[in-house]
């Protein structure tokens, strides 16, 4: 078992657990950047004004803690057009529409990582540097917010597809094993180790199910509550900033787990 501090020093230096940490940071600057403004509907000797002055240094902290968390993601659109076009290459026959999802998922979320990175010096708003001009850049971040939206709808239905698959072929497993119950003659209460050799290999397959659906369970929820971050910026719906703040640290936390839980399995692999 790797120890708690190293293994947080390699979360430290992954460049994914580093944009994790700063995705926490920046979720946590916004919820403080509401939470002063919230403050006007429950004390009148707080003005609109006195709340607004107060959230100065947390927006332009979480404005930098965003822009360094883009320029970490600079080269990630590769990565997901590549994911996409694998998928699509390696797809068979039998396989069902949740491999399309996937395959839009990436495709989309490549296009959302390549409309930021090409927008990046102007997201720097150095004087002389801007190539598109704020009115293009404006718009060429909200249909990157669109990409992406687009992008968690169609992994967490993908997610919703695998997740039914996982338990039916659950509910034949069962049925199989009900049926071998009913069929064994009486008189032979026990086992032989065969048997027992394939009892226990079911049991095996059956907890590898329940955690599989845990886990497809767990990414669907986060996708769910991501989609609140880009519907929201949008303005497709109308959610109170501190909320939608919210939702982007508890995914944060969802999202950086499977990067934590990786970091520890190399750490314990290099120490074997």
């Amino acid at each position: 078992m790797a120890n708690t501090f190293h293994q947080f020093v390699a979360f430290g230096i992954d460049i994914v657990g580093l944009e994790r940490i700063l995705r926490g940071i920046q979720s946590l600057l916004l919820i403080f950047m509401a939470w002063p403004l919230s403050l006007t509907h429950f004390s009148s000797t707080i003005s609109i004004e006195k709340a607004t002055l107060l959230t100065v240094p947390f927006r332009l902290l979480q404005s930098r803690v965003g822009l360094v968390r883009r320029v970490l993601r600079t080269f990630r659109f590769i990565d997901s057009f590549n994911g996409g076009v694998v998928l699509f290459q390696n797809q068979s026959p039998g396989q069902g529409i949740e491999v399309w999802l996937d395959v839009i998922s990436k495709t989309t979320l490549g296009m959302w990582g390549l409309l930021e990175t090409i927008t990046m010096l102007d997201a720097f708003e150095v004087p002389g540097l801007e190539y598109f001009g704020a009115a293009k850049t404006a718009e060429y971040n909200r249909q990157a917010q669109i990409y992406w939206f687009v992008a968690l709808v169609a992994s967490a239905l993908s997610s919703l597809v695998k997740i039914g698959k996982v338990a039916q072929s659950t509910d034949s497993t069962e049925e199989a094993k009900d049926t071998a119950a009913a069929k064994k003659k009486p008189g032979k209460g026990r086992k032989s180790i065969n048997e027992k050799g394939k009892d226990k290999a079911a049991d095996v397959t059956g907890s590898q199910r329940s955690a599989k659906i845990r886990q497809l369970s767990i990414k669907f929820v986060s996708d769910c509550l991501d989609m609140v971050i880009p519907a929201s910026g949008v303005g497709w719906i109308n959610l109170d900033r501190g909320l939608v703040a919210s939702a982007m640290l508890v995914t944060t936390f969802i999202t950086g787990k499977d990067v934590w839980d990786r970091c520890g399995k190399e750490l314990d692999a290099k120490a074997s």
